[in-house]
């Protein structure tokens, strides 16, 4: 005889009532319930602006004076470009490990692939270490080749467990001496 409707609900209710008990019990019998993942802590992003927006309009018209009066590849030969592609062809034989023990000992940035640490520890070894950042004190600073540029990124502050991010750009920059 066919089931009616209410029983055919039944019969569903207790197959899902089965499912359900199976899920939370392992292939021996045993109750268990899965672990739940860690939740991660959202990334917040705070902008260092410690000086007003005055400074920062100073800063950018010093940065269009400065570019009309230096040229791109003035900035390149205060780099020593030259020589920097001399250096990277002087260690293209250097191992990856040796690359980011070098880039460790002078808290130049570890990361990267071989062409990139190449690059980095090249220009250190001519130009000298970068600074920190002025701005942030806790950023590194990066070339932009396209631009001619050093600018800053910012860093991750383990205190406010933040990011911060920085609008540092200069044309030159200060270094330290190399440590081999």
């Amino acid at each position: 005889a066919p089931k009616n409707k209410k029983s055919r609900k039944q019969d569903s209710d207790s197959d899902e009532d089965n499912k359900d008990d199976s899920e939370d019990k392992s292939d021996d019998g045993s109750d268990f319930k899965e672990q739940e993942k860690p939740k991660r802590k959202p990334t917040k992003y705070i902008w260092n602006d410690e000086e007003s927006n005055e400074d920062d309009e100073d800063d950018d018209a010093q940065l269009a004076l400065s570019q009309k009066l230096i040229t791109k590849q003035q900035i390149f030969d205060d780099r020593h470009q030259d020589e920097i592609e001399q250096k990277k062809e002087e260690i293209e034989g250097y191992n990856v490990d040796k690359l980011k023990k070098l880039c460790k000992k002078n808290d130049l940035i570890q990361s990267g692939n071989k062409s990139e640490l190449i690059e980095r520890v090249a220009d250190a070894m001519v130009n000298g270490p970068p600074e920190r950042c002025p701005k942030c004190h806790g950023g590194r600073l990066y070339f932009s080749e396209a631009r001619a540029i050093y600018y800053c990124r910012g860093f991750y502050d383990e205190d406010v467990e933040a990011v911060v991010r920085c609008r540092y750009h200069a044309k030159k920059i200060e270094r330290k001496a190399w440590k081999d």
